[in-house]
């Protein structure tokens, strides 16, 4: 055998040699990675819902906080403020009799809600910290999920794990893995982030042209806030199952879970793609048949001339006639069109 057969013989056995320790140890890495970042770091209640304090002297978080306020929140709400002066004093000098005490009164609620946003950013976090610990919490030492172990060891290899469905099952082990630390990483970020700029996207409900970009920025801190705690239970329940499919199953769920609730609409919002959609779509669809309906009604009660105040035998008669209105005017109307041409043209 030549040098290059050799060398080629070496590197082959060399790659099945990683290969099989990768499988072998794959679990293993698999729940020292699940333990080590994802339980510790993401999942424990203090973590997942940290305390929200921007405290100007503490630096960090706080200094950008007021950062954003003074510098960008201030100007923005002073040429609000001064754009609705000008409008109320135009209204009042030209007399255009427009009446703003209806919009005065939202943009006051806007103001408010802008003002207290973080307040109200630092509650929702509270309250999911309250209802995530129960969850948290759940199933004792042997059915919770802050240990890996519980269910990435139940996963099978099969009797051969150095086949390639083996080798497929620890990449797929792995990538579920790392796309729940990627998403819970984004979301902690989001925590952080979004109470900063809240004020400013709270100010965008003003305006018609931007009312949708700052609910979507609330509903997605919403969200975002409250999703640990459908994420919990799909682990939860990987924790009693045996079946390896079920398993990665599970952690499927869990990794997209995220996803599904900062769809648009929003799923804590209106339910989201559950039945806003289908709602929406079929009053879209019912509310013109009943104006038309409407109409038609009103048009063959008024052509037959029924007065208010009638005795009822009279009124009975009417009502005869009427019925008799409406069948001529149904028939009149499922009649085919007729072949008559607009203009006679004579030979």
């Amino acid at each position: 055998m030549d040098i290059v057969g050799i060398i080629s013989r070496a590197i082959v056995d060399a790659i099945g040699l990683l290969l099989s320790g990768i499988v072998a140890q794959g679990i293993i890495i698999a729940t020292v990675l699940y333990n080590g970042f994802i339980a510790e770091n993401l999942l424990t209640p203090g973590e997942a819902f940290p305390y929200l304090n921007f405290n100007s002297l503490s630096g960090g978080e706080g200094s950008l906080y007021y950062f954003v306020m003074f510098n960008f929140y201030d100007p923005i709400l002073t040429i609000i403020l001064t754009a609705l002066g000008l409008i109320y004093l135009l209204n009042a000098s030209l007399e255009l009799k427009n009446n703003l005490k209806n919009m005065w009164i939202k943009v006051l609620l806007i103001l408010i809600l802008s003002n207290i946003s973080f307040f109200i950013s630092q509650d929702l976090v509270m309250l999911g910290n309250a209802i995530y610990t129960q969850i948290y919490n759940f199933g004792g030492s042997r059915h919770n999920f802050h240990d890996g172990s519980n269910f990435l060891m139940n996963i099978n290899l099969g009797p051969n794990p150095n086949t390639t469905i083996g080798i497929f099952i620890i990449v797929l082990v792995f990538f579920l893995v790392l796309f729940l630390l990627i998403t819970l990483s984004i979301r902690l970020a989001i925590i952080f982030t979004f109470p900063i700029l809240i004020p400013i996207f709270t100010i965008f409900l003003i305006l018609p042209q931007t009312r949708d970009l700052g609910i979507k920025i609330w509903w997605l801190y919403i969200d975002a806030v409250f999703s640990p705690i459908l994420i919990g239970i799909p682990l939860i329940l990987a924790t009693y199952s045996n079946n390896s499919s079920l398993i990665l199953g599970f952690l499927a769920l869990s990794d997209t879970i995220p996803f599904i609730l900062m769809k648009e609409p929003s799923f804590i919002g209106n339910l989201g793609f559950l039945f806003g959609y289908s709602a929406e779509s079929t009053a879209v669809k019912t509310i013109p048949i009943l104006r038309n309906v409407s109409r038609d009604l009103k048009t063959v009660v008024a052509a037959s001339g029924i007065p208010i105040n009638m005795s009822y035998s009279a009124r009975k008669n009417r009502n005869l006639q009427v019925r008799q209105s409406v069948r001529n005017y149904s028939s009149r109307n499922s009649r085919p069109p007729s072949n008559k041409t607009f203009f006679r043209v004579r030979p």
